[in-house]
């Protein structure tokens, strides 16, 4: 019972700081999409180019943690 009270006050924070991840690797990507592009972006993440405009275009709300992974990891490889 206090689990699930607990777990029902602590949603919304949870939720918020997994949305601010994704909503500062969105702008990030963005940077470096713009200085890049978007082919360049896909062969090095492998990732579909739809997706990584979903991505940036905000239609993706929770990416999967693989999906991230290859974001970050190409953030990290090829950011300002």
């Amino acid at each position: 019972m206090l689990n699930s009270v607990r777990d029902e006050i602590l949603r919304p924070v949870r939720h918020k700081a997994a949305d601010d991840d994704v909503e500062q690797l969105q702008k990030t990507l963005r940077r470096s999409v713009d200085k890049n592009g978007v082919k360049h972006c896909v062969g090095q993440t492998k990732l579909s180019p739809d997706t990584i405009n979903d991505f940036l275009n905000g239609q993706i709300r929770r990416p999967r943690r693989q999906t991230l992974e290859r974001l970050r990891k190409y953030i990290l490889e090829f950011s300002d």
